[in-house]
């Protein structure tokens, strides 16, 4: 009248400890994500925090964009007339290869004048925007070793001797490059 039971047992003993094991660590989930919720409310949190400073924007000065084409004459021209210099820069007149508007409403130009300053200028999330005489006059392209940038001068007569060069990066300070000397070196 005994049935044996031996067979069904090992069985019934295994389902048993796995639904065992999956709600002990079902109540470890549940009892682990309530406690995390709880330790943000702890009272250090609710204090007030006192409030941020109001942004205050300083107008930045933005050069007038260059249409690509300059911009990859200024970046690939080989060098032409220097018409100034200076400490680790050379300003330089080259010819593009069709005439450009470079600025609204002004007559295409032929000719354009490009700053060079040699330097470190690590790749960065801004170009730097180079100054002369504290005015921007446009982003400077890197050259491809990251030893120099360019850029064009839209208003190259108004280069003189002693014109201060300088470059930053955003709204952040700007780098004195040095003085320009007209001439050639």
């Amino acid at each position: 009248m005994l049935r044996d039971v031996s067979t069904r047992l090992p069985f019934r003993g295994w389902v048993y400890r796995a639904a065992l094991t999956m709600l002990v660590l079902t109540g470890a989930f549940v009892v682990a994500t309530f406690s995390s919720s709880q330790s943000s409310a702890e009272p250090e949190d609710r204090t007030p925090r006192a409030p941020l400073a109001p942004v205050v924007d300083r107008p930045v000065e933005s050069p007038t964009p260059l249409p690509n084409a300059v911009a990859a004459q200024v970046h690939s021209a080989p060098a032409g007339r220097t018409i100034a210099h200076g400490p680790n820069m050379t300003v330089d007149e080259f010819t593009l290869n069709e005439p450009a508007t470079l600025k609204g409403g002004n007559a295409p130009v032929r000719a354009v004048a490009r700053l060079t300053i040699t330097g470190d200028f690590p790749t960065r999330s801004l170009d730097p925007t180079v100054l002369v005489d504290d005015k921007p006059v446009g982003r400077g392209i890197a050259a491809v070793d990251e030893r120099s940038i360019s850029v064009a001068l839209t208003d190259f007569p108004s280069v003189r001797s002693g014109s201060v060069v300088k470059y930053r990066y955003g709204s952040g300070p700007a780098t004195t490059v040095g003085q320009l000397t007209l001439g050639g070196k």
